[in-house]
């Protein structure tokens, strides 16, 4: 019986000791996390009193911390991307609605010609298209990058896309007094993909060629072993091949200060709708002439 008692005693002693030491752990991982609260730190949980039993718990912990920093980086990143977007955002529109402004300024003149009012417009107009143009890009870049946009899958004729798109450019090049050269297979070439994406993809390319390029245009779509390859090709003696490599990037242009028609993110939103719907695409200079490559799987 003695044993007995002296046993029990033991054992009690021992869940004494055990649960206090649990308590101090405890005490410990909650001041761990009271210093942590309010502030940045990279920080972790450690089992300072050596028990094993809280190790599974102390990593759970750390590990549901590491996602709570990934989480803070990636609302920091978008915060800056806002920050960026709205003050690329208010250059873009600033300087077709100046110009736009001092031109409706001119209109108020008694001593204008009906020629001139004529003039001063149509080019109000054109400002206000081109401002039109800048926010429709924005907005629609902003729904892809919260994948708000739905890209249907459907049977498409890729040789009509491009034919069409082109077709909507003709007067674009007529003003350059440049006619591009092109180049399409005339067979029918099926892609399955996004009527409005590919549309997008094609125009914002050719009108990228328009803005910057310095004439001898080639447009060409083929049918290859690998897919139907589609090419923008222009002339480009300003450029470098470090230009070439970052036109797919955000808000980059050629130009030191970007023009008014331009805001930097149409070659952003082709790259982003391409890969999207299965495709690749690159951009190469190659002896003053630069080239844009689009390749869609048969």
């Amino acid at each position: 019986m003695l044993l007995i008692i002296i046993a029990e005693t033991i054992l009690l002693i021992l869940m004494a000791v055990y649960i206090v030491r649990v308590h101090m752990s405890l005490n410990t991982v909650r001041k761990q996390l009271q210093a942590m609260k309010g502030i940045r730190t990279n920080a972790l949980l450690r089992n300072v009193t050596g028990q094993d039993t809280f190790n599974g718990l102390i990593n759970d912990m750390n590990d549901i911390l590491d996602e709570d920093k990934k989480r803070i980086e990636d609302v920091d990143r978008s915060m800056v991307n806002i920050r960026e977007t709205i003050s690329e955002l208010s250059h873009d529109l600033r300087t077709p609605m100046t110009s736009a402004g001092g031109y409706a300024e001119m209109l108020r003149s008694v001593d204008l010609t009906e020629e001139e009012k004529s003039r001063y417009l149509d080019v109000i107009i054109e400002r206000q298209n081109t401002t039109n143009q800048l926010i429709n890009q924005l907005y629609y870049y902003s729904r892809l990058k919260t994948d708000s946009v739905t890209l249907e899958q459907e049977e498409l004729d890729l040789r009509r896309i491009v034919t069409s798109v082109i077709a909507l450019y003709y007067v674009d090049f007529e003003k350059q007094n440049s006619e591009p050269e092109v180049d399409i297979d005339e067979k029918k070439m099926t892609v399955v993909g996004d009527k409005d994406g590919f549309v997008r993809i094609f125009s914002n390319i050719i009108s990228n060629a328009l803005s910057h390029g310095e004439g001898s245009y080639s447009i060409s779509l083929k049918e290859t072993d690998e897919g139907y390859r589609f090419t923008m090709a222009n002339g480009a003696s300003k450029m470098t091949q470090d230009d070439a490599e970052k036109v797919f990037e955000r808000y980059f242009t050629k130009d030191a200060v970007r023009s008014s028609s331009n805001s930097g993110l149409g070659l952003t939103i082709s790259k982003n709708l391409t890969e999207r719907m299965g495709g690749s695409i690159k951009a190469y200079l190659k002896d003053g002439i630069f080239t844009i490559e689009v390749l869609f799987k048969k």
